[in-house]
């Protein structure tokens, strides 16, 4: 009777270490297969370093068109329209910060901060796009009263500076 299920045991545990030695061997294909899609995965990290630059460009592409859209402001063509280019330019490049601000959101932050400073800057800046979309959510007309207090503040620079130069021309 000993005999038997010392037997029974070892065909056991001969079947069982079958089943486990094909299913290693089964595994062995699929860790092949993970081979294959690890160096693809590889190439699409080579391949991350330009999406860093496509990034930066679609940053750079955005601040352009924020300063597009500057243009056409009625403080600005007026200024162009009377000579004062260097106090029209100054409002565009104020008011291109002022709109690039604005339109700073979590997104924005978490692939900044990713490109920036990994993990740890995409939450900071994440959270720093959020804190901003809130303030906009409270104070919906803060950036615009930001942007007539900048241009204020350029016309009221401007004007001293040309009494002064006046002044100083004069003597």
């Amino acid at each position: 009777m000993l005999k038997k299920k010392g037997k029974d045991m070892y065909k056991s545990s001969a079947s069982y270490m079958s089943k486990k030695g094909d299913a290693i061997m089964s595994r062995q294909d699929d860790l092949k297969t993970k081979t294959v899609n690890a160096k693809w995965f590889e190439k699409v990290a080579t391949y991350g370093k330009n999406f860093k630059l496509a990034g930066l460009a679609a940053s750079i592409a955005s601040i352009g068109v924020n300063g597009y859209y500057n243009l056409p402001d009625d403080r600005v063509k007026r200024d162009y329209n009377e000579g004062k280019a260097v106090r029209a330019s100054t409002k565009v490049v104020v008011g291109t910060i002022i709109d690039s601000a604005e339109n700073f959101g979590v997104i924005d932050g978490g692939v900044s901060g990713a490109m920036v400073g990994g993990v740890p800057g995409a939450i900071g800046l994440g959270a720093l796009g959020a804190a901003n979309q809130t303030a906009q959510f409270f104070f919906p007309k803060g950036y615009k009263k930001a942007k007539n207090v900048a241009f204020k503040s350029i016309d009221y620079i401007a004007d001293k500076a040309t009494k002064i130069g006046r002044v100083s021309q004069s003597r």
